[in-house]
């Protein structure tokens, strides 16, 4: 087959994807603990050096890793986790539109049929990887999620009614820890009857996110002695722990994010609305001076 610059140009980037999944499987299977993900991640090797050697057939060279990026997958692995890393990995797609239209123009569609089958083979491997580190993330959405909510209003509303920084991050943080261990019970509570879970665990992950989200919305009002620029701060801290939180969770467990992320931003943002209602008719009707 006669290969045109552009797809001589692709199939090199292909390449150099391929030996770059290679590079991620190979040294993440060097640190995994569980023996099924370890084979899968070694299966995954197999599959990607494979696939590595029939493009160089076409472009006739080798190609190093792309290195920066082995890092990047291994840092998502190590401090993410391995399915975080590996669904992020699959997301980038080695097997663009862009390459799919190049081939077709150069009538190589029993080459298109083999990259589509590369591509199942390879999400049929990574469904199988084992995903019990994503068992609590219902425990960190939920405290994240009730912290966002409840804190983004009651610290509107306090800040209305006290108009003193500091009062409101001291009635922010004794609200905040009250609030975490109530979440943490309550958690733990309800996971004694789910199945697979431990309740101790899923109490805890959910009191510590609940509070760390606190204290990242409290320190503005330690720091900014105007109540109005700790309040903007506050909603900005929000919002970026909602997109955070919520491009892990769609990368993760492979949702849709713009839609979680723009529902979580209304709830967050109406419930601040009607604590300000609440807290300017507070310091209104009960005369509050502080």
């Amino acid at each position: 087959m006669k290969t045109s610059s552009e797809l001589k140009r692709k199939i090199i980037e292909n390449q150099r994807a391929e030996i770059t999944e290679y590079t991620v499987y190979d040294r993440l299977s060097h640190i995994v603990k569980n023996s099924k993900d370890k084979e899968l991640l070694k299966e995954l090797c197999d599959k990607e050096i494979v696939h590595y050697g029939y493009w160089k057939e076409f472009s006739e060279i080798d190609v190093e890793p792309n290195n920066f990026m082995v890092n990047v997958y291994y840092f998502f692995a190590r401090f993410l986790g391995l399915n975080f890393a590996l669904q992020f990995m699959e997301g980038e797609g080695k097997h663009d539109k862009s390459f799919d239209r190049v081939l077709r123009k150069n009538n190589w569609n029993k080459i298109l049929e083999l990259v589509e089958k590369e591509k199942e083979d390879e999400k049929s491997v990574l469904t199988k990887i084992d995903k019990s580190e994503l068992l609590y993330t219902s425990s960190i959405v939920l405290g994240l999620n009730d912290a966002l909510v409840e804190l983004t209003g009651a610290l509107v509303g306090f800040s209305f009614a006290l108009q003193k920084a500091n009062l409101v991050a001291a009635a922010g943080l004794i609200t905040g820890i009250a609030a975490s261990f109530s979440m943490s019970t309550s958690e733990y509570l309800s996971s004694k009857e789910e199945q697979g879970k431990n309740p101790v665990k899923a109490g805890f992950l959910t009191g510590l996110s609940y509070l760390s989200t606190v204290i990242l919305m409290i320190i503005p009002f330690f720091i900014f002695s105007n109540i109005y620029i700790s309040l903007a701060v506050v909603i900005v801290i929000a919002l970026i722990i909602i997109f955070l939180f919520n491009f892990y969770i769609s990368v993760a467990k492979n949702l849709p994010f713009l839609e979680r992320a723009v529902e979580m931003i209304l709830i967050s943002l109406g419930a601040a609305i009607l604590n300000f209602m609440i807290g300017y008719i507070a310091k209104t009707v009960f005369k509050i001076a502080v």
